[in-house]
């Protein structure tokens, strides 16, 4: 039988955060825009783009806030219970950190980095 992506563990320079179910990643890399000719041929040009990690934490006494939020410079796993694993490099938290004293927190992080590279 098949085993299909369900859940995700992402760590940061070795150390591992638990997060909400919902983890996604975007790769990064080449991003390819159609060009399309007055002949009507379609060729494309490409752009470099960012990795792009999103995941929600919950808030517990011993979530690491201040290390999260100063995050820069970090190396980050994304393993998927699939056995894949993809490391971003050079990895910052992008937006502010954003909470709610409800349901368990959660901080929405958002992290980019270099394109991911499959390990």
């Amino acid at each position: 039988m098949t085993k299909y992506l369900g859940r995700a563990d992402i760590s940061y320079d070795g150390k591992k955060v638990g997060t909400m179910p919902g983890a996604s990643l975007d790769l990064g890399g080449w991003e390819r825009k159609p060009v399309v000719l007055a002949d009507g041929t379609v060729g494309y040009s490409e752009t470099p783009k960012q990795s792009e990690l999103e995941c929600d934490v919950p808030i517990s006494a011993e979530t690491p806030v201040e290390d999260i939020n100063n995050l820069v410079d970090a190396t980050v796993t994304f393993r998927a219970d699939t056995g894949q694993t993809w490391l971003i490099r050079n990895a910052f938290r992008a937006d502010t950190l954003k909470f709610a004293a409800k349901d368990g927190g959660p901080m929405k992080i958002k992290i980019n980095g270099n394109p991911a590279e499959k390990v």
